[in-house]
């Protein structure tokens, strides 16, 4: 495997891409558009972005209820290993915005489900969607306290 060409190209990748923080998977998918780069896995992938300084890999924070974890990809949240390049690491500030505005699109897909839910008179699913709510409620005064 080349590990140079990798480099080459994930630092002219992650240089010329609108959002600085990508996730691994799409960072793969570039890599490997072209039929290149076959045998590379995400794993191999993490591994030497770890490794190298020009790179950071920032880990999704850890789900601690598996429910919540489920609700959240039913909404469209996946949380998944991202990289950046150092150059282009945000402030504090920036990083708590964005933090807030993934969170404010998770609230407003779940007040969706929830007006629904409502509408459709599914009490346990309005139940399930209140409870997913005060978990992301939660998950924001979390992320203050720590930034």
């Amino acid at each position: 495997m080349n590990l140079e060409e990798i480099e080459r190209r994930v630092l002219k990748y992650l240089k010329e891409t609108s959002t600085p923080l990508v996730p691994v998977d799409t960072l793969l998918r570039f890599l490997q558009r072209r039929g290149e780069f076959p045998e590379l896995s995400e794993a191999d992938l993490v591994q030497f972005l770890r490794k190298h300084e020009l790179f950071r890999v920032i880990e999704p924070l850890p789900m601690e209820d598996p429910e919540a974890a489920r609700e959240l990809a039913e909404a469209g949240f996946v949380p998944r290993p991202r990289v950046i390049l150092v150059t282009r690491m945000p402030s504090t500030h920036d990083i708590k915005a964005g933090m807030r505005e993934e969170l404010e699109r998770i609230q407003a897909a779940l007040e969706a489900a929830l007006e629904e839910a409502r509408e459709r008179r599914d009490g346990e699913r309005v139940r399930k969607l209140r409870a997913a709510i005060r978990r992301a409620e939660r998950l924001w005064k979390r992320i203050e306290e720590v930034l």
